[in-house]
């Protein structure tokens, strides 16, 4: 038990929040890639296998897409994309 409490606190564990809670926001898609992005919710209107399926595309380009059973997450402790950071910034 100790060693997972050690590995929770090493600076290179990344962590998120949950489910994004809005429709826009620093989000980590699920099984995409090692950063986090700025990303804004750009349909959520269609029926998949896994549930309602949300289409995002991030300040830099990125998209993703997510469902009701694996949602977009929080971005938590996640490393932040720099474009993202840099268009953010700038508006």
């Amino acid at each position: 038990m100790s060693d997972f409490i050690d590995r929770l606190n090493s600076p290179t564990t990344q962590v998120s929040d949950g489910p994004l809670p809005s429709k826009k926001g620093w989000g980590k898609a699920p099984f995409c890639g090692n950063k986090a992005h700025y990303f804004e919710l750009i349909y959520d209107d269609s029926i998949g296998p896994h549930g309602r399926e949300k289409y995002w595309v991030a300040l830099c380009g990125v998209d993703a897409v997510t469902a009701d059973r694996v949602p977009m997450f929080s971005a938590g402790s996640w490393k932040r994309c720099k474009n993202c950071e840099r268009r953010a910034n700038h508006g």
